[in-house]
């Protein structure tokens, strides 16, 4: 029995040798397995992350070009719709500068641009552009005015020829003559030379030189070229000085230039001759120069400037007159004239906000004739003339390019003399309708009330009046 026991207890330690080799070897073999299994694992994991952060940089530059893309749209419909919409007019949409504006447009050797854009032939730098529009007018007058041409008249208020050369987009040369018949004046010429002046760009828009027959830039809404002013004829006031004459287009130079990152700031300096007259070529007959300046501010929807004039008037007659051109008041001027106009025009959608006024102050003339029927005879030294309006519109549909168009302007227009006994304010309410019935076609009709504020010796009212006039305007542009 303890031989058994013996031989039992002596067999036990190798037993457990031989299994503790096999634990151990199990053991590393699965520690060995484990980290065969992380490797791999580390590796699926490391090849798995490359591949999201290939597909996330590969999201992140689609996403940058989708951007780029929908930037690149959204500027094209910017233009499209700036394009359709009523543009707000500022002092830099002179003839010139409109015209040269569509002449942009594109650079084909041979181009047609709807809408009044023209014309165009180009070689390189060179580019010549045709431009025209024509305004039959339909009027009915009050027969208290006493016209030679009785209460009703038709006529062609303007036919315009523009001929505009651009080199390099440096120099512009500008021709705008007037065929219309009845605009020459007695003894001077046979068409009316409206624009003949030379642009040059001396630093780009910041800093340009116009010289030769050009607008006068005092006031906005004569800047602006007939064919777009929202009315059939400008405020009475500013009529008043054409009449003159006074503010119209003349001979001169101008300093001019648009300054600012998006050209914001505009400014202009001028001299002229003094003797305004679109209608005839006037050549230089004073020794006294008209001096001008005027400083504009433009942004998107909304633009503002303001003028200052300076010249000597030779002995001429002051009239009020009214939008039919018929005189209620004359006074005699020689001598010094100064004036100050401002301006401001809003847009909001489908609306508009178009504001002017001006003031003048002008030398009276003591030695007048005597042959003129209701002169204003005074022994005050000054004759002011003030006249302002305001007008909204609202397009009903559409645009300038087909739509049709309301608008309301008030304005009064007065002219200060002490010591006459006659009225000396003139009111007007403008009702009208701009009916764009093509891109190159606008009819327009306005409805004026008319209110003076007294007697006028000059037309034989004896007490104030209220009177109609009824405007009718078909133009024709390309």
């Amino acid at each position: 029995m303890y031989a058994r026991s013996s031989t039992h207890l002596d067999a036990c330690p190798a037993t457990r040798r031989a299994t503790m080799q096999r634990a151990a070897h199990g053991f590393i073999c699965a520690v060995a397995w484990l980290l065969i299994c992380s490797t791999a694992s580390a590796q699926v994991t490391r090849a798995a992350a490359e591949e999201l952060r290939s597909e996330l940089q590969a999201m992140r530059a689609r996403q940058d070009a989708l951007e780029a893309e929908n930037r690149q749209l959204r500027s094209k419909l910017d233009a499209m719709e700036a394009r359709l919409a009523p543009t707000p007019p500022t002092l830099t949409e002179s003839i010139s500068t409109s015209l040269l504006a569509d002449a942009q447009v594109a650079k084909q050797p041979v181009k047609f641009t709807p809408g009044g854009g023209g014309f165009s032939l180009n070689d390189g730098p060179y580019s010549l552009s045709f431009y025209g529009f024509a305004q039959g007018l339909a009027s009915v007058y009050d027969s208290r005015l006493k016209r030679s041409d009785g209460n009703g008249d038709f006529n062609v208020r303007a036919a315009r020829l523009d001929f505009l050369f651009d080199y390099a987009d440096r120099y512009q040369l500008l021709v705008e003559v007037d065929t219309a018949p009845g605009n020459a004046v007695p003894g001077g010429s046979d068409f009316g030379l409206v624009v003949a002046s030379l642009n040059t760009k001396v630093i780009g828009n910041a800093l340009q030189l116009e010289v030769g027959k050009l607008t006068d830039p005092f006031s906005t809404e004569n800047y602006r070229t007939s064919r777009d002013v929202d009315t059939i004829e400008r405020f009475m006031a500013l009529n008043s000085l054409f009449i003159l004459p006074a503010l119209d287009s003349q001979y001169g130079a101008v300093i001019k230039g648009e300054l600012g990152s998006e050209r914001k700031f505009g400014y202009f300096f001028g001299t002229f001759n003094g003797n305004a007259d679109a209608f005839n070529n006037t050549s230089d007959s004073n020794d006294s120069k008209e001096l001008v300046a005027k400083l504009t501010y433009a942004r998107r929807g909304f633009s503002a400037g303001l003028g200052l004039d300076y010249s000597r008037e030779a002995s001429q007659l002051l009239s009020l007159t009214d939008l039919s051109f018929a005189n209620y008041l004359t006074v005699p001027i020689a001598g010094e004239r100064f004036g100050i106009g401002a301006d401001a025009f809003w847009e909001w959608g489908r609306w508009t906000l178009r504001t002017e006024g001006l003031a003048f102050r002008f030398d009276v003339d003591r030695t007048p004739p005597t042959s003129i029927a209701g002169l204003t005879m005074t022994t005050d030294r000054t004759a002011v003339l003030t006249g302002a309006f305001i007008q909204p519109t609202v397009y009903l549909r559409g645009n300038r390019t087909q739509g049709m168009e309301l608008l309301l302007r008030g304005e009064f227009s007065k002219l200060d003399v002490r010591g006459n006994t006659d009225g000396d304010t003139l009111y007007a309410l403008t009702l009208g309708m701009n009916w764009y019935l093509s891109p190159n076609l606008r009819l327009q009709t306005n409805s004026i009330l008319h209110y003076f504020d007294g007697p006028s010796r000059v037309l034989g009212l004896r007490k104030r009046q209220t009177i109609p006039l009824l405007l009718t305007e078909l133009q024709v542009k390309f």
